[in-house]
């Protein structure tokens, strides 16, 4: 049922057929496209099983059925890549959560960490947007980067405080460092909780717990796998330990991933090399800081290990020997990530139509797995420069679903 319709809403509309029916109502799922925490205090003497918010995702929508319907997934259970404590999370979605960061790697694999929860997840990019979609939107949480262009993850906080207090709206920092004043920095701007980078999965979710009130959950260990990895063994500058969560067993996501960090991160060095050159320390410091979150967020651990101890030296100017080490170490890094290919080899014959029905079939079910066959239109597409492909990519890593629709129509007529 829908919360609101003409005449009478959904939650009033609840109300009267409970007064009507002396038997118990049947499950009641009801959807709505904004403000879900008003429509739940709302509806607190009516029998309203969940609240979906708008767009409702095809595997949110087959996840909420069964937990109303009392019937355990047995895919769930079956599913290597979820881990059984995690069911408890499901009773408890669909939350409402805001990621702000500006890394587009570090985005996307949080946004998989939180998929993997059924958390519905929206993005901004920097410390505006994130005032901006808080106080437009209705959060359950916010999980806010805190080096940030434009407005900075404690500056855009203390705004954000002007309308929401800590019980209201909790906000965990996500900083590059653990230390003590880091901490205590990120409680005195107004946030609730700290989790350093790269995100190790049992923090987040643990954290997830504490700031969302989730009790009797027992403490998981990483769901990080070796099963199904064997293709990382083709990359010699990856870790596959080091990998955050269950991407190391997700081919296509974890390849998505390492793409867009080629693609964001390949001439960063030589950035930092002509920083350096110029005497720009802070620029240099700036760009270094960038790749090592980069790096240990993708479980390059020699790179992510040099390009630490570049950044440490900086400061002090002896960094000729530190630079030479991260120099290499990311060399090989760029050479696995170019050379880097898609296991995928059964789709590739796929006339280019087929290609383009099928992603704009995943795009209007909303289905998380769209890269998938967006990756095959890539190949199809080969070489030829299209602007639109790369808004397109964009729009599916970010999971947003009209306007990646929009954006295939485009391509389409841009192919044709």
């Amino acid at each position: 049922m829908a919360r609101k319709m003409p005449g009478l809403d959904g939650i009033e509309t609840v109300k009267k057929l409970q007064e009507a029916h002396d038997q118990e109502l049947p499950a009641i799922m009801m959807v709505t496209a904004h403000n879900r925490l008003d429509a739940e205090r709302r509806s607190a003497d009516a029998p309203v099983s969940v609240f979906l918010d708008k767009p409702v995702s095809e595997e949110l929508m087959k996840d909420s059925l069964l937990d109303v319907l009392g019937i355990l997934s047995v895919e769930r259970t079956k599913n290597a890549n979820l881990m059984p404590d995690r069911l408890e999370f499901y009773k408890h979605t669909p939350w409402k959560v805001l990621l702000v960061e500006d890394n587009e790697v570090n985005q996307q694999i949080m946004l998989e960490l939180l998929n993997d929860l059924h958390f519905h997840t929206d993005t901004a990019m920097d410390g505006e947007a994130a005032v901006r979609r808080a106080l437009e939107e209705r959060y359950d949480l916010i999980l806010m980067d805190v080096q940030m262009p434009k407005l900075d993850g404690y500056e855009a906080t203390r705004e954000i405080r002007k309308s929401y207090n800590s019980t209201q709206l909790p906000i965990i920092a996500m900083t590059a460092y653990a230390l003590d004043q880091d901490k205590q920095r990120a409680i005195d701007s107004g946030m609730n909780a700290h989790i350093a980078k790269p995100i190790d999965e049992t923090e987040l979710m643990n954290a997830l717990r504490s700031q969302l009130k989730l009790e009797n959950v027992d403490s998981i260990d990483s769901g990080a796998t070796n099963t199904g990895a064997e293709w990382l063994d083709r990359l010699g500058a990856i870790d596959r330990n080091e990998i955050p969560g269950n991407l190391a067993t997700r081919p296509e996501t974890f390849q998505s991933i390492l793409r867009t960090a080629y693609s964001n991160h390949r001439d960063d060095m030589s950035l930092l090399v002509d920083a350096l050159i110029k005497e720009d320390i802070e620029e240099a410091k700036a760009i270094a800081h960038t790749l090592k979150g980069m790096s240990g967020n993708i479980g390059a651990k020699l790179f992510n290990q040099d390009v630490s101890s570049l950044y440490a030296s900086l400061g002090t100017g002896d960094y000729g020997e530190h630079l030479a080490n991260a120099k290499e170490s990311y060399e090989a890094l760029m050479n696995d990530l170019e050379n880097l290919s898609s296991p995928i080899q059964s789709e590739t014959t796929k006339n280019l139509d087929e290609a383009i029905q099928d992603l704009r079939e995943r795009l209007q079910n909303q289905g998380h797995d769209a890269y998938k066959y967006l990756s095959v239109l890539q190949r199809l597409i080969g070489s030829e420069q299209l602007p639109t492909y790369d808004k397109l990519e964009v729009a599916v890593q970010r999971y947003q679903f009209k306007e990646a629709l929009l954006l295939l129509e485009k391509l389409t007529q841009e192919i044709q």
